[in-house]
């Protein structure tokens, strides 16, 4: 049984009965053209050559790359690509199905005397996505969970079900995310060294949760993985302030984890108990600031689209009252929550989450109750919105647009209404 790591997320798992291509992006400019690799290889099918199954954990772009993915498929038609068993409807699902991929939902499966277990992470939230890969054979145990955030109680389940599985306590492997690729703290600007201070706190608080996944689940060897890249276009101006590690500073905090080489010059053969291809030394910061320099020069996808001229012809009100009406509705609760929209420092809209009203220019309430929260964004990128081109959640992680809240405090409805605040 081996384990190769490609780069991000995506690795490959090999059997004596199967081989497992787990979540391929190797397309450059995920997220609306802002995510690049680094270090970056360009990566064709016939690299990875035939895997009897592709799994996809969930739709984010980083581990569902329509693109590369369907052009793999054209080469290796029998490839089957497995995804999570929600038990309902899912975006992942409709998605694919939208894109044409032949998807096969699975909640457990056997190849000969492999075993794949693919657990959703389901809270009964429209917003869980993700899901984890547990593949057992009499070699050892993997056990790869992706994106799933810090959720004690399912991580003991699948822990409980390694354990039930995994009968000859055989060599057990395990990947885990370490850092976040959400767009706080950088995004959200209160100067450098305030930003600098919430940039180590936000490092430090993954790495607590890299801590009790690990304590979680017990393994021989860890593998931090997934959420490596850098953001390009004008994005590239936060990359300093995103409060993430490389990989190689988690072996300060854990003994067990092993970091390894990218592109398939790291691996774990689980029947010899060992790795090989193993990074001890942190990535060169000339190389890293070299890339930056490149990618900072690309467009992201929405300044393809929509130009802003073309955007300074839009009638943005009406746009606005339909989507915000779609939005609230959506909503279904009144939150003390303001969106002030800083449209190029031009226009200026106040989207009141209690009373349901849009209005133009900033309105403030004198109410400490309130959060108020300032979105500073180009006139096209909001229009890209409101259409439907763009997504709000691309444009959150692809960091595209610049927050100011106060108090800077998170609320999960008022962050999910964006989701919505589109025709």
């Amino acid at each position: 049984m081996k384990i190769e790591y490609i780069y991000s997320a995506c690795i490959v798992i090999t059997t004596d009965d199967c081989k497992i291509l787990c979540d391929p992006w190797f397309t450059q400019g995920a997220f609306g053209g802002t995510w690049y690799h680094f270090p970056y290889k360009k990566v064709e099918p016939q690299n990875i050559g035939f895997c009897d199954y592709i799994y996809v954990s969930h739709i984010h772009p980083d581990h569902y790359d329509y693109a590369w993915l369907k052009d793999y498929l054209n080469i290796y038609s029998d490839s089957k690509v497995i995804t999570a068993n929600w038990f309902r409807s899912n975006p992942l699902f409709m998605k694919m199905k939208r894109d044409g991929i032949v998807n096969h939902e699975v909640d457990e499966l056997d190849n000969k005397s492999t075993n794949i277990k693919i657990f959703p992470h389901d809270n009964g939230s429209v917003s869980d996505i993700d899901s984890a890969l547990v593949v057992t054979s009499p070699n050892g145990q993997i056990v790869n969970m992706n994106d799933c955030i810090w959720d004690k109680n399912f991580y003991d389940k699948v822990e409980k079900f390694c354990r039930e599985k995994n009968v000859s306590n055989s060599f057990k492997v395990g990947l885990f995310s370490y850092t976040s690729a959400g767009p706080y703290p950088h995004t959200y600007w209160y100067g450098t060294d305030e930003l600098n201070e919430k940039s180590e706190m936000h490092k430090e608080k993954f790495l607590d949760h890299y801590k009790n996944k690990i304590k979680s689940i017990q393994c021989d060897i860890n593998i931090p993985f997934a959420g490596q890249f850098l953001l390009g276009g004008d994005s590239s101006i936060y990359n300093d302030f995103r409060g993430i590690c490389d990989a190689v500073e988690v072996l300060e905090i854990d003994s067990k984890a092993l970091v390894l080489k990218e592109y398939g010059q790291g691996y774990v053969d689980l029947n010899k108990k060992k790795a090989f291809g193993v990074r001890n030394k942190l990535f060169d910061i000339n190389e890293i600031k070299k890339s930056i320099e490149i990618i900072s020069k690309f467009k992201p996808d929405y300044e393809k689209k929509i130009s802003q001229l073309v955007a300074a012809e839009i009638r943005l009100k009406s746009l606005l009252d339909i989507s915000f009406k779609k939005a609230f509705q959506r909503l279904n609760s009144k939150i003390q929550y303001l969106y002030f929209l800083n449209i190029d420092n031009k226009e200026f809209y106040t989207l009141d989450l209690f009373e349901g009203l849009i209005t133009q220019g900033k309105n403030i309430k004198n109410d400490s109750d309130f959060v108020i929260h300032e979105i500073f964004i180009k006139r096209n990128l909001l229009v890209s919105l409101l259409l439907g081109l763009e997504h709000w959640d691309n444009a959150e992680k692809g960091s595209m647009y610049r927050s100011h809240r106060n108090p800077d405090k998170f609320i999960r409805k008022a962050q999910s209404f964006l989701h919505f605040f589109c025709i």
